[in-house]
């Protein structure tokens, strides 16, 4: 039996300060109260129910005696002559600080724990483990900066990372992690990484994303050099069915921008003053732009003389002209739309630069490669046979002048 002595449960029986007092009484013929010195001269005193009284050896039900003032015990029926009463008077102590183990309550203070917890868990392999089907959730408040979750580890490799939260898929049972947040601390600073993985057998495979510390942002990406790096394709999609409505795609050199919407502006390309909107670069080399005025816009390729060499003036220009054929004609997706133009391999034998691709070119599936034509091309040879033209009406017309005069 264990008892409180005040300051700690002790055993009945231990040395130290008393738990309890034994008090013993040798009853009168029909006596009911017992109060003041006992047999051994001590002086009843007790806290209301906190005493326990025995008659003979067997304990009295609190029904058969009153104890309420502290100093004395009256039983409900008297006692016989040579009875032996013992009152077991225990000290007083309050359970305010003790949570119940199944009533539950609020526990404040400090616990420390030499081995592993388990909630849920009856193995526990690591200082805290949480079996359950439930999810988890935490709620931390404060008036100041600091609250919240802190995770520090003192004996630390600089450039590793210290993990904050893993998820494992157990099926190996080896407690391996698949996801994980994690910090990596070095001489540069502070990154947060985020890691995945494409084999649960195989841990963590994947820095899906990196925040660095300059706040550079690398996705699929571990060395970010720029506020946002991308390894693989974006695409931006507003809905969940249906084309994607923009997205971009890098793969070695190769890239594209693609923009798809069903109405309304598709790409919005602008600034504030007249200049370049948009330009155009082969590797290293400008070649084209777009222009904005106030008013205007100007579609421009490279035309600088320092670019070209080998130049002289055009001559044969109306006979090349001639060769090429002006049809009119609809396009198929436009049967009732009837246009003016060529037919681009036509086109491409008068002025092979003006057309791109090959005439009845296919895919290697066989899919049709279409020809494009970009008909400003065509202004160099039109102007140079307008102006044969004009050379040509202008000695008419000296020559007709001639003639009239000689009349």
């Amino acid at each position: 039996m264990r008892v409180y002595d005040g300051a700690n449960w002790i055993a009945a029986t231990s040395a130290g300060a008393t738990s309890l007092i034994l008090y013993e009484y040798t009853a009168t013929a029909g006596q009911t109260t017992f109060s003041g010195s006992d047999d051994n001269s001590a002086t009843l005193s007790y806290t209301a129910n906190n005493l326990q009284v025995v008659m003979n050896g067997i304990v009295l039900d609190p029904s058969d005696f009153t104890a309420t003032n502290g100093t004395s015990v009256v039983l409900a029926s008297g006692a016989a002559v040579g009875d032996l009463v013992n009152i077991y008077a225990f000290k007083s102590f309050t359970t305010a600080d003790m949570v119940s183990a199944s009533a539950g309550g609020t526990f404040n203070g400090n616990v420390i724990v030499n081995g592993s917890v388990g909630i849920g868990e009856a193995t526990p392999v690591t200082p805290l483990t949480i079996a359950t089907t439930n999810k988890l959730g935490s709620t931390f408040t404060g008036t100041t900066n600091g609250e919240g979750l802190t995770v520090t580890q003192t004996d630390y490799t600089s450039g590793n990372y210290i993990s904050l939260v893993e998820a494992a898929h157990d099926d190996s049972g080896d407690g391996s992690p698949n996801v994980r947040i994690g910090a990596m601390f070095d001489g540069g600073g502070s990154n947060l990484a985020f890691g995945t993985s494409n084999n649960y057998g195989n841990g963590i495979t994947n820095t899906a994303m990196l925040i660095d510390s300059s706040g550079d942002v690398g996705i699929g990406y571990d060395s970010p050099a720029s506020k946002l790096n991308v390894n693989g394709t974006v695409y931006f999609n507003k809905t969940a069915t249906g084309n994607f409505t923009s997205g971009f795609e890098w793969e070695g050199n190769n890239g594209a921008l693609v923009l798809y919407r069903n109405a309304g502006v598709t790409l919005l390309v602008g600034r504030s003053n007249t200049g370049e909107a948009v330009r155009f670069n082969r590797g290293t080399s400008d070649v084209g732009s777009i222009d904005v005025t106030s008013t205007a816009t100007a579609y421009n390729t490279s035309s600088d003389y320092r670019l070209k060499e080998n130049v002289a003036d055009m001559t044969g220009a109306i006979d090349r002209v001639k060769q090429l054929a002006p049809k009119r004609f609809n396009f198929i997706v436009e049967p009732n739309t009837i246009v003016d133009g060529f037919l681009a391999h036509e086109a491409q034998e008068v002025v092979p630069q003006a057309v791109t691709g090959t005439h009845n070119e296919v895919d290697d599936d066989g899919n049709p490669l279409m020809q494009r034509i970009d008909q400003a091309k065509l202004v160099p040879l039109l102007t140079g046979a307008l102006k044969e033209a004009i050379a040509k009406i202008e000695t008419l017309e000296t020559k007709v002048a001639a003639l009239e005069a000689g009349q």
